[in-house]
Order: structure tokens, then C-alpha cells, then sequence
């Protein structure tokens, strides 16, 4: 029985249908015609509507048995001719906008709908292509408008056939393919968008063809080739967008002919060549946008004609020359960006006509002189970036008149005198940028006034004087960095009133005097960097508080005392470092906590006790330093074990016990220094380090023989394991560090030879194998390596003669070859060796004559041929 019912369900629905639509209250115009083009109208409608995705409330009123269809929501009608020559109902109107409709149009019958005059359905999700069916059959429709969706594929040539259409807006879509030249036919077209997609191809030379266009809309697409010249044909055109693509060539000087332009948008794609002087023609230009491209020569001065403008973007281009000043003619200016050129010369003081700007770029050019002090007069101005330029002199006074500017960028110029404590007074500051200068004098404590300022910067300057406590008054203050000038004094602890600060930059002054403890108020600070001043006492535990950090540099000062073991409560902290001062006492446990620490600088202090094994537990740890410390005991085991360790430097400790086994197979290992301890442990392993640069391991305990594995560290520029208790052989494969410039394995019981494989280290400037078990000659191949400036290979069993050994290292400064076996003459080719300072053969077997031509070496220092048989 249900079998049943459900086989019959479709015939059952067509009655219904056919029902409903028979019991619609039709005008009684209609009464007599039958009504089956409404009904199959309405039809249409409601198929489309089974395929929505959970139709939204307001299509609920399709369908309803009380209304016609040309009551439902978003649907209208009108009345045409039939071809019985009465007129009759249709529907000529969809307008769904806004609904988030998860539909697709090619579900949609248009045979049915061939009346339709307006389709609207922008911002949508209406998925799938531009269906022909629509394009084919609507020879009536003069709106399109399907902006705001998610339609894909090509726009389909059949577009041709609206012919009536008026308005076409299919932007911010996923469109693609070219542009069909087919548009041009659109003889009554008046506005086309189609930006924001992903259309590409030239642009049709055919649009010229649509000379009613007052809009036209490209911008945002893939579009390439030149600017067609028959866009300059358009004559009533308003607005021409065309931004964003990847179009190339120059400006059509037929663009001079588009008299009503009010907007000419062309930013940001590739155009190149001069600006043509036509542009001055179009007196009706608003907004001219000619940025980010590759435009050349100078910026015309008849600009100065175009004078409703209101916006003129020129940035990001290579233009050069002067900045015109007849652009002070331009009084209905708001924005004026030139920046980002190659503009040389002065600022016009003729800008102190364009009272209405609000915003003026000119940073990142290569302007001279004097700021002008007609700048002053922009009433309205709110942005003003001079930056990266070469201005000098001082900041005009007459910046007080500035009353509306929110952002003031002076940075990167060579201006100088002191900050007008004028600047003080303009209270809707958010932004003041005045860094790298050279402006001198103090900072003015009617800064304190600037109660909306987000960010201060005047680092790198030559200020004096003292940091003034008025600054901790600006409440609403993100970013204070007054680094790198020469501010004396102490920190003022009303700082600790800046709750809203998240970096604090007060590095390389003079302050001095203790850290306030207020700073530890600061709870959204992130970055505090007092390092390289003269800052004394202790480190406040209210640090521990500033949960929200992630640098702490207190580098460089006089502090003393511990380490509080709060800053252990720092869990964001990625950089500590506080090295360079006077601190003493144990590193805290509570180091373990820090668990994103990649940076730890303790070095060149007074601590001492062992390092803690949590430490060993970081696994984002990167950069290591304990060196000049008093440190004792081993280091911890694991200390690579998140094997991101880049950097460990701990020379010059009392370090003992064994060598981190997570150090043999550390292969991000880059630099490692911890000479001059006491660490034991086997090297026979060791050498597996690719990016390896810089090691030494030198005067400790460690034992056993190097590694073949030494050759894969093509990195490596510095190796020094002397003063140990290495034993076996110079593996050969160390023939193969191409960037090697050091080696020293001097101090150990190695033996066997000197392999000549060392010859191929062509950058090697100093080798020292002294003080070892070596044997046999030297290779000749040493002599080749022609950049060896200091060669040791004196106390070893080495014999043989030396002439031919080294004729080519005419860099050699330093020559060591005493106690050892060597046999024959001393050679006259010493005497070629110019930047010899010291020579000693002493304690050989060499006979003969002392040759003449060492009484040229003028830059000998220290010669020694004692205990030979000369």
C-alpha cells in the first residue's frame, strides 16, 4: 500500500499544482485568457525552489494558495501583450538579495520566464556557471545583477543576445576565461562590473562599441595585454576601473577624450611609460588612481587644470623629477599620495593652498630641503608621512595649527633642533613617528598632553636630557621605543601607569639608576628591552607579573644580585637575556617553566652552582650563552634534545663531568663554544653536524679519535679541539671542508701523517697540528694553500725537507716548524715569505749556510734557528 502511494505521488502533485494555480484571484483582465503562462511561470519558480538548500522564511510565501505569484516575496509583475493582442499577467521581476540562497541558476527554466525584464540576486551563494539558457532566452531583461556569489566557469558568448540589458553586474564571483568580445554588442549597456574575478585575456577592444556606458568596472581580475584605445571612445563614460590586473603598455592618450570621467581607477598593474598630457583635460576628475605601476617621467604640471579633484594616487611608480607645485592649485584635494617614487627636489610650499586635504604621502622619495612651514595651514589634515627621504632643517612651529592630525611621519630624514614642545598641544595624536633623525635637545613634557597617542618613536636620534615623567600619563600608549639617543636619568616609575603598553624600548642610552618596580604594572607588555645602559641594583621580582612577555633584555647594565625565581612565571618568554652585568648566585630551576624559550643569555656575569637539568627540558631552545661565568658541574644531558639547538657558547666555566650525549647527533648545531673547562668524554662519534660553522672544544678532557664523519660538515669555517687527549689519526676526509679556515688540533697524541688531503682546503689561514705524535714529511700539497697565513706543526716526529713544501703560502705570517726531524738545507725561497713575523726552525737537523735572503724579511719579528747544524 505505501508502494502504491508513493508511485503515484508525482501525478497527485501535478493536480495539486494545477489547483492551486486554477484557485489564484487573477485580474479580471485576465478572467477570460487562459492562464498558462503564469501558471507554467509560477511553476518554474517553485522547481527552482525544491532545489534550494533549506529555502530561507521568506520563500514561504511561494506557494501560498491565498496570494498569486505575483504577491510572493521578491517576485513582481507586469503586463504585455499576448498574441491575441490582450495584454496578460507575467511575472518580470526576481529580486532575492541578501538571503544566502544555496541555489544554482541553471536550475532556474528561463523558456518559462522569457519575461523576465530584472534579475537580482546579488549576494547570494549561488554556486555553478553562467548557464546560456539565460543569456538565449530573456531578449527583455535590462537588469542582471548576480554580484556577491559563488558563479564559476566562463561567461558564456551567448551574452550577445540581451540586447535590451542596461545593467550587468556579475563582480565578486569566481568567474574565469576572457572577457567575450560579444559584450561589445550591448548597444544600450550603461553599467558593466565585473570585478573581482578571475577573468583573464586582453580587455575587447570591442567595449569601445558601448558608447553609453557610464560605468565600467574590470578591476580585480587576472587581465592582461594593453589598454584598448577605444575605451577613449566612450565618451559619456564616469567611472573606469580597472585596477588590479596585470595590464601593460601605456596610458591611451585617447582617455583624453573621456570629458564626464569622474573616476579613473588604473592602480596596481603594470602600466608603464609617461603620463599623457590629455589626462589634463578631464576637468570633471574626482578620484584619479594611477598607483603601483611602472610609470616614468615626471608628474605633469598641468595636473595642476584638474581641480575637482579630490583624490590623486600616484605612488608606487618610478616617477622622477620635481613634485609640480601647480598641484597646489588642486583646493578640493583630500588625499595626495606620491610616494614610493624617485621625486627629488623641495615640497612646493604652493601645498599650503590645499586646505581641505586631509591626508599627504610623500615618504620614500628623495626630497630635499626644508619641511615648509605653509604645511601648517592644512587645517583639516589628519595624515601627514614625509618619511625616508632627505629633508633637513628643523619641524616647523607652525605644525601647532595642526589640530585635526591623527598621524605625523617624519622618520628616516636628516632633520634636526629640538622637538617643538608645540607637538604637544595637538591632542588627537595617535601616531608620532620621528626616528632616525638627528634631532638633539630633550623630550617634551608636553608630550604628557597626548592622552590618545598609541605609539611614540624617536629612537635612534641624539636626545639629551631626562626621560620626562609626563610620558606616563598617556594612557592609551602601545609602543614607547626611545632607544639608541643619549638619555640620562633614571626610568621614570610613573611608567608603571602605561597599562595598555605591550613594547618598551629604552635600550643603548645612559639611564641609569634601579628598574622601577612599577614597571611590573605592565601586564600587556610583550616586549621589554632596557639593555646597554648604565641601570644598577637588583631585578625587580614584580617582573614575574608581565605573564604576557616575550623579550626581556636587561643585557649590558650594572645590575646585581640573583636572578628572582619569578621570572620563572614568564611561560611566554621566547628571549632572555641578561648578560653583561653583575649578577651572581645560582640560575633559578623555575627556568623550566619557560617553556617557548628559544634565546637565553646568561653570559659575562658572577653565577655560579651548576646548570639546572630543567633547562635540558626546553625544546624550543635555539641560542645558548653561560660563558664567563663560575659555573660548575655538568651540562645538562638532554640540552639538544628538541633538537632545535643552534648555538652553544658556556667557555670559560668550571664546567666538569661528562659531554651532553644529546650533543653527538645535534645536527642544527651552528655554533658551539666550551673551551677552557673541564668536560669529559669520547669525540669518536661526533661529527654528524651539516650546518656546523664554528666549534671550539679546546683545553678540556676529552679523549678518543675524530670521525671520517668530520668530512660531511661542508659548513664548517672554524675547528679547534686543542689541548685535549685525541689519539688515532687526521682523517683524511677533512680534505673535504671546502669552507674550513682554522684548524688547530694542536695539544693531543695524534699520530700517523699528515694527510695531503688538507692541500684541497683552499680557504685554510691558519693550521696548527703542533704539539702531537705526527709523523713523515710535510705534503706537498700544503704548499698550495696559498690564502695559509699561520702554519704550526712544530713539537711533532715529522722529518724530511721542507723546500718544496711551502713555496707557494706567500701569506705565511707565522712559520713553526721547530722540534721535529727535518733534514737539509734552509732554502732561499724563505726569503720570498714577505709578511713573515715570526720563523722558527729551531731544534731540527738542518745543515748549511743560514741563507742571505732571510735579511729581507723587513717584517720579522722573531727568528729562531737554534740546536740545527747550520
Amino acid at each position: 500500500m505505501r508502494l502504491a502511494a508513493m508511485e503515484t505521488s508525482p501525478r497527485l502533485k501535478l493536480v495539486s499544482l494545477a489547483l492551486l494555480l486554477a484557485s489564484f484571484p487573477f485580474p479580471c483582465a485576465t478572467a477570460a485568457l487562459p492562464p498558462s503562462l503564469l501558471e507554467e511561470q509560477a511553476g518554474a519558480l517553485l522547481a527552482w525552489k525544491a532545489t534550494i538548500h533549506n529555502p530561507p522564511a521568506q520563500l514561504r510565501s511561494w506557494g501560498n494558495t491565498t496570494t498569486q505569484p505575483c504577491g510572493w516575496y521578491g517576485i513582481k509583475c507586469g503586463k504585455q501583450q499576448a498574441r491575441h493582442q490582450e495584454q496578460e499577467v507575467v511575472i518580470t521581476e526576481i529580486s532575492l538579495r541578501g538571503l544566502w540562497l544555496r541555489a544554482r541558476l541553471e536550475d532556474i527554466n528561463f523558456t518559462a520566464l522569457h519575461t523576465l525584464t530584472s534579475i537580482r540576486l546579488p549576494y547570494n551563494q549561488i554556486r555553478g556557471p553562467f548557464p546560456p539558457a539565460l543569456a538565449s532566452n530573456l531578449p527583455n531583461l535590462r537588469h542582471l545583477l548576480l554580484q556577491g556569489n559563488g558563479l564559476s566557469g566562463q561567461i558564456p558568448r551567448q551574452i550577445k543576445h540581451l540586447e535590451s540589458l542596461v545593467g550587468l553586474d556579475l563582480s565578486n564571483n569566481h568567474l574565469s576565461g576572457p572577457i567575450p568580445i560579444e559584450l561589445g554588442y550591448l548597444n544600450k549597456l550603461k553599467m558593466l562590473d565585473l570585478s573581482t574575478n578571475n577573468l583573464t585575456g586582453p580587455i575587447p577592444r570591442s567595449l569601445g562599441n558601448c558608447s553609453k556606458l557610464t560605468i565600467l568596472y574590470l578591476d580585480g581580475n587576472q587581465l592582461s595585454g594593453h589598454l584598448p584605445r577605444e575605451l577613449g571612445y566612450i565618451v559619456k563614460l564616469q567611472k573606469l576601473a580597472l585596477s588590479s590586473n596585470k595590464l601593460m603598455g601605456s596610458i591611451p592618450n585617447t582617455f583624453g577624450s573621456l570629458i564626464n570621467i569622474t573616476g579613473l581607477y588604473l592602480w596596481d598593474n603594470q602600466l608603464s611609460g609617461h603620463v599623457p598630457p590629455e589626462l589634463s583635460s578631464l576637468v570633471n576628475l574626482e578620484d584619479l588612481e594611477l598607483a603601483k605601476n611602472r610609470l616614468t617621467g615626471s608628474i605633469p604640471g598641468s595636473f595642476g587644470n584638474l581641480t575637482k579633484l579630490t583624490t590623486l594616487y600616484l605612488y608606487g611608480n618610478q616617477f622622477s623629477g620635481h613634485v609640480p607645485p601647480e598641484l597646489g592649485s588642486l583646493v578640493n584635494l583630500q588625499v595626495l599620495s606620491l610616494h614610493n617614487n624617485q621625486l627629488i627636489g623641495f615640497i612646493p610650499n604652493t601645498f599650503g593652498n590645499l586646505i581641505n586635504l586631509t591626508a599627504l604621502y610623500l615618504y620614500h622619495n628623495q626630497l630635499s630641503g626644508h619641511i615648509p612651514q605653509e604645511l601648517g595651514s592644512l587645517v583639516n589634515l589628519e595624515l601627514l608621512d614625509l618619511s625616508n627621504n632627505t629633508l633637513m632643517g628643523s619641524i616647523p612651529n607652525t605644525f601647532v595649527n595642526l589640530t585635526k592630525i591623527t598621524t605625523l611621519s617624519l622618520y628616516d630624514n636628516q632633520l634636526s633642533g629640538h622637538v617643538p614642545r608645540a607637538l604637544g598641544f595637538l591632542v588627537n595624536f595617535e601616531l608620532l613617528l620621528l626616528q632616525k633623525n638627528q634631532l638633539t635637545g630633550s623630550i617634551p613634557d608636553t608630550f604628557g598632553n597626548l592622552n590618545k597617542l598609541t605609539t611614540l618613536y624617536l629612537f635612534r636620534n641624539q636626545l639629551s636630557g631626562y626621560v620626562p615623567k609626563e610620558l606616563g600619563s598617556l594612557v592609551s600608549l602601545e609602543d614607547l621605543q626611545l632607544y639608541k639617543n643619549k638619555l640620562l636619568g633614571s626610568i621614570p616609575n610613573t611608567f608603571g601607569n602605561l597599562t595598555k603598553l605591550t613594547t618598551l624600548y629604552l635600550y643603548d642610552n645612559q639611564l641609569s639608576g634601579h628598574v622601577p618596580r612599577e614597571l611590573g604594572c605592565l601586564v600587556n607588555l610583550e616586549d621589554l628591552e632596557l639593555h646597554r645602559n648604565k641601570l644598577f641594583g637588583s631585578i625587580p621580582n614584580a617582573l614575574g607579573n608581565l605573564t604576557k612577555l616575550t623579550t626581556l633584555n636587561l643585557g649590558g647594565n650594572q645590575l646585581s644580585g640573583g636572578i628572582p625565581q619569578e621570572l620563572g612565571y614568564l611561560v611566554n618568554l621566547e628571549d632572555l637575556e641578561l648578560d653583561k652585568n653583575k649578577l651572581m648566585g645560582c640560575i633559578p630551576n623555575t627556568f623550566g617553566n619557560m617553556t617557548k624559550l628559544n634565546t637565553l643569555f646568561l653570559d659575562d656575569n658572577q653565577f655560579s652552582g651548576h646548570v639546572p637539568q630543567e633547562i635540558g627540558t626546553l625544546m624550543d631552545l635555539k641560542y645558548i650563552q653561560f660563558d664567563g661565568n663560575n659555573l660548575s658541574g655538568p651540562l645538562p644531558p638532554s640540552l639538544c634534545v628538541g633538537g632545535m639547538l643552534k648555538t652553544l657558547i658556556a667557555f670559560d666555566n668550571n664546567l666538569n663531568g661528562p659531554l651532553p650525549s644529546s650533543l653527538i647527533n645535534c645536527r642544527s648545531l651552528v655554533r658551539v663554544r666550551l673551551e677552557r673547562n673541564q668536560i669529559e668524554g669520547d669525540i669518536s662519534k661526533m661529527g654528524i653536524y651539516p650546518n656546523l660553522v664554528y666549534m671550539d672544544m679546546r683545553s678540556n678532557n676529552l679523549f678518543g679519535q675524530l670521525s671520517f664523519l668530520w668530512g660531511d660538515c661542508h659548513n664548517l669555517q672554524m675547528l679547534r679541539i686543542s689541548n685535549n687527549n685525541l689519539t688515532g689519526e687526521i682523517p683524511a676526509s677533512m680534505g673535504q671542508l671546502s669552507q674550513l679556515g682554522l684548524l688547530d688540533l694542536s695539544s693531543n697524541k695524534l699520530e700517523g701523517e699528515i694527510p695531503s688531503a688538507l692541500g684541497n682546503l683552499k680557504k685554510l689561514f691558519n693550521l696548527s697540528l703542533a704539539d702531537n705524535l705526527l709523523h713523515g714529511s710535510i705534503p706537498q700539497e700544503i704548499g698550495a694553500l696559498s690564502s695559509l697565513e699561520l702554519l704550526d706543526l712544530s713539537s711533532n716526529n715529522l722529518n724530511g725537507l721542507v723546500q718544496y713544501s711551502i713555496e707557494h703560502c706567500l701569506k705565511l705570517r707565522l712559520l713553526k716548524l721547530n722540534h721535529n726531524n727535518f733534514i737539509g738545507n734552509i732554502h732561499a725561497e724563505l726569503g720570498s715569505l714577505r709578511n713573515l713575523y715570526e720563523l722558527d726552525l729551531s731544534d731540527n737537523s738542518f745543515i748549511g749556510a743560514i741563507p742571505s735572503q732571510l735579511s729581507g724579511l723587513s717584517m720579522l719579528e722573531n727568528l729562531n734557528l737554534s740546536h740545527n747544524e747550520l
